[in-house]
């Protein structure tokens, strides 16, 4: 499997991503942005694009699930 924009996924340890983007870097060249969220609270970072090894242990979730991370009260979202 390979991320996609636009996408939803659960890692198996309880991370959950949403792949909202594509940017050129210079470093690491063209890379998908990504934010996060588990229990700890929420960021943003990047990934390869079209790297099976960086999609090993993540399975695709629907949109509400990703959702249920951003609930009204929690972390000051919504």
């Amino acid at each position: 499997m390979r991320f996609e924009k636009g996408k939803y996924y659960r890692h198996y340890g309880g991370r959950y991503i949403s792949i909202v983007g594509e940017v050129e870097t210079t470093r690491w060249g063209h890379v998908f942005v990504v934010e996060e969220a588990d229990k700890t609270g929420h960021s943003i970072s990047c990934a390869e694009i079209n790297s099976e090894a960086e999609a090993e242990n993540w399975v695709e979730i629907s949109e509400i699930e990703w959702l249920s991370n951003f609930t009204e009260g929690k972390d000051g979202v919504f």
